[in-house]
């Protein structure tokens, strides 16, 4: 759906459409953000109004290289209650789920890149 690309990750970086980000994301549909503050490692309600106002089919989220990032159940329930499908695996496999759904689904994607 989007024009965005996953070519590479590497724990801290990721190269999207031959760009490289070396902070945190979120993929739009029809940009990159890479100011995402989201707390202690988790990710709430309050991290994903402009998410919602993308209006995805579905919501990929990388959780790190080993899973630190959390996806709080209020957060999984805000994004289900509005039709959202939820996917949520460590960031490398989440990349490649992202590379997968994105050509067939509208897909947002929020990455994790370290930990």
């Amino acid at each position: 759906m989007s024009g965005f690309h996953i070519d590479d990750f590497r724990f801290g970086s990721i190269v999207i459409n031959g760009r490289q980000y070396k902070a945190d994301l979120i993929i739009y549909p029809d940009r990159v953000e890479t100011v995402w503050w989201q707390q202690r490692h988790r990710i709430s309600p309050a991290d994903l109004d402009g998410v919602l106002a993308a209006r995805p089919e579905v919501a990929v989220v990388g959780t790190g290289a080993t899973g630190l990032m959390r996806l709080t159940p209020e957060a999984r329930r805000l994004l289900e209650e509005n039709g959202v499908q939820v996917r949520v695996d460590l960031t490398a496999a989440a990349c490649r789920l992202y590379n997968e759904l994105n050509p067939r689904h509208r897909t947002v994607a929020l990455l994790h890149l370290t930990c």
